[in-house]
């Protein structure tokens, strides 16, 4: 949920708040947000620039991400994929599974990924789970876990050049979730593609 994705810059910029502006960088190891750059870098390709307001005095603070930053965001990210596999392995559980595709895929490792979402897709579901996608800056929606996990599906199966498999994924996603607005726009993308 990056705040601004400036293709023409190559930067992905994010605001954050902060009850202390000289302490930012201790709050960015606390709430994880090396991990966040880690994920924005590996998805989009572009550096990340967190800009921090203080919520007492308003002082603003532009931050960039070193390599160490990086490099201790790409430890946090790989051990979520190991303890989701664990997770995983011991409750075969379709949310336990879908968390660890989007991981997997965060880190570019899409063939991994999809083999996890898969294993998601075929287990059952008990229909509590909600998941929440920001549509745009102002609008979240929640869908069902298994609208999610075929959206994920189809998601990553665009990102392996499977064209077909993405968009019978998201018209699956839209089936379960009718009002499924991410899932439309991607299903439109592909139909528009496909008449070029």
């Amino acid at each position: 949920k990056a705040d601004i994705l400036n293709h023409s810059e190559k930067l992905i910029i994010d605001l954050k708040t902060t009850s202390n502006i000289l302490d930012f960088k201790y709050s960015a190891k606390k709430y994880n947000y090396d991990s966040q750059a880690y994920i924005y870098k590996h998805l989009f390709g572009y550096d990340l620039v967190f800009i921090a307001i203080d919520k007492t005095t308003n002082q603003i603070g532009i931050f960039d991400c070193s390599e160490e930053f990086l490099a201790r965001g790409k430890e946090k990210v790989e051990k979520a994929v190991e303890a989701y596999q664990n997770l995983f392995a011991k409750t075969n559980n379709n949310y336990h599974a879908y968390k660890l595709a989007g991981l997997q895929f965060a880190m570019n490792k899409f063939e991994d990924a999809f083999v996890s979402i898969k294993k998601a897709d075929k287990l059952p579901d008990d229909k509590t789970v909600k998941i929440t996608f920001q549509v745009n800056k102002n609008y979240n929606q929640q869908v069902d876990l298994k609208a999610a996990i075929a959206y994920l599906e189809g998601i990553i199966a665009e990102n392996l050049t499977k064209k077909n498999e993405a968009k019978i994924s998201f018209e699956r996603a839209i089936k379960l979730y009718p009002e499924f607005v991410l899932a439309k726009t991607k299903l439109d993308a592909l139909n528009a593609e496909t008449k070029q």
